[in-house]
């Protein structure tokens, strides 16, 4: 397999000249075998030099190319972009602050010559025990750099839904997701060829927000409260089999929180600031969950739905539920109830201006 000839590499970016610098650096260095592949960078109309350092590189590296947006359209529709503008045999999208071991590149070449659709590069979610799970798996890929994805998968049917995930924030699982729909599967490198870069370079930390660049007072409330778990589980609804999409929505939330439960508790906690907005967002959720984390999560719902009291005995329920129906449990409903009569009785809070404007009486 010629890999220059049949993987492209395109670099999606916005305002990150020191970490795509390391990014050029490792993935440019005379060692890295992908220096001379077709690299296209998507320049999400960059403001802080980020451009300069793009153009300063295309002089040095004739296989380098960027495209410049007129407009900031955001990290997600900037990675369906990558997708659509996919040209080789093979697509790796790439973040601009990742790290590489390159090490082990070689068996990432041999799946691509074995024809392998879907090659997962990174294992940060997958230790052993968890390699061969595909719903394991398929939360591992939600990392974009790293995914090598088959163009063959980037259909019109594919493409016209990668846009359609575009406010799930999951664009680049749609190929995937795809592909397992038909029986495909998901390799998975014994040694992982990419890191993901937690802190920007220098030890400065990044904005990771989904809306850099954004005027924050102008941005829907539905986008300003989308998080990784309810995208993915709205992602999640194009799997087919239940009992996979069932465990990708679970395995998900305990990646993000450790345990649904807890999961569950940061949605009870986050519905009285964030009010009817967050039924949406939480209902993909509850949808694909099972038994009793299925329950919780549609407590969770009717309590941002109903009126206070209502809240005030689905909350008691709830921790009641969750402390084990036994004497703690009804000390914590107790306390539960204590805590929503002070809220209500303070004019300050943020539970009195719900219940005043809600018009319950």
């Amino acid at each position: 397999m010629n890999i220059e000839h049949d993987l492209q590499l395109v670099c999606v970016t916005y305002n990150r000249h020191d970490c795509l610098k390391e990014t050029f650096d490792q993935l440019l260095s005379v060692n890295s075998p992908v220096r001379n592949c077709d690299f296209l960078i998507l320049d999400n109309a960059s403001t802080d030099g980020t451009s300069d350092l793009i153009r300063e590189v295309m002089r040095r590296h004739k296989n380098v190319r960027t495209i410049r947006h007129n407009r900031n359209v955001g990290g997600n529709a900037n990675i369906a972009r990558a997708m659509e503008e996919s040209s080789k045999k093979y697509l790796w999208i790439l973040g601009d602050d990742d790290y590489f071991d390159f090490s082990n590149w070689n068996e990432a070449v041999k799946a691509m010559e074995r024809g392998e659709r879907v090659i997962c590069l990174s294992r940060y979610i997958l230790p052993d025990e968890h390699k061969e799970d595909l719903a394991w798996q398929l939360v591992q890929t939600t990392f974009i750099t790293g995914v090598i994805v088959s163009a063959e998968l980037h259909t019109d049917t594919v493409m016209a839904e990668v846009y359609n995930h575009v406010h799930t924030l999951f664009p680049q699982i749609v190929p995937v997701m795809h592909h397992v729909n038909h029986g495909g599967r998901i390799y998975v490198v014994d040694r992982p060829i990419v890191f993901n870069g937690d802190d920007g370079t220098q030890g400065k930390k990044k904005d990771l927000s989904y809306t850099r660049g954004q005027d924050a007072n102008e941005v829907s409330p539905y986008t300003d409260y989308m998080r990784w778990e309810n995208g993915w589980a709205m992602a999640c609804a194009m799997l087919k089999d239940p009992v996979v999409r069932e465990s990708a929505v679970r395995h998900g939330l305990e990646f993000i929180f450790g345990r649904v439960e807890e999961a569950i508790r940061v949605f009870m906690s986050a519905r009285i600031n964030n009010g009817d907005v967050m039924i949406p967002l939480v209902s993909p959720i509850a949808v694909q969950l099972t038994g009793s984390h299925k329950q919780a999560a549609f407590d969770t719902i009717r309590y941002i739905g109903n009126g206070t009291v209502s809240r005030m005995v689905a909350d008691a329920r709830h921790w009641y539920r969750y402390s084990g129906m036994n004497d703690l449990g009804l000390k914590a409903a107790a306390v539960i109830c204590l805590w929503h009569l002070v809220k209500l009785l303070n004019p300050w809070s943020s539970l009195h201006k719900l219940h005043r404007n809600s018009g319950d009486n």
